[in-house]
Parts: structure tokens; C-alpha cells; sequence
């Protein structure tokens, strides 16, 4: 599937599609995100990705 980019000074046309499968419960995305907190926890963010005061 093409990826697609939204700029903001452009009106684009969206399909919302409601009969889309949800993925939040199968096994190899929840093993994916586990493995991301894990990651993450461990190794923490760049300086770049965090929020400046």
C-alpha cells in the first residue's frame, strides 16, 4: 500500500474505511510493542525527541 503524505495548506479527500480488521490483539503486533517498551525503557529517547521546556 502507497504511503501518502498530508500537507497542511492542502484540502485532500480521506475514504474512512469502517470494515478495517483491528490489529491491537494479534500476537505479533503485541509482541512488537512489548519488545518497543522494552527497548525504549532500556535505552530511553534521543535528546532530540523529547519536549523542550
Amino acid at each position: 500500500m502507497p504511503a501518502a503524505s498530508i500537507k497542511k495548506d492542502q484540502i485532500n479527500n480521506i475514504t474512512i474505511v469502517k470494515k478495517l480488521r483491528d490489529y491491537s490483539n494479534d500476537p505479533v503486533f503485541k509482541k512488537k510493542a512489548e519488545d518497543a517498551i522494552k527497548f525504549l525503557k532500556k535505552h530511553g529517547l534521543p535528546e532530540s525527541f523529547k519536549k523542550k521546556k
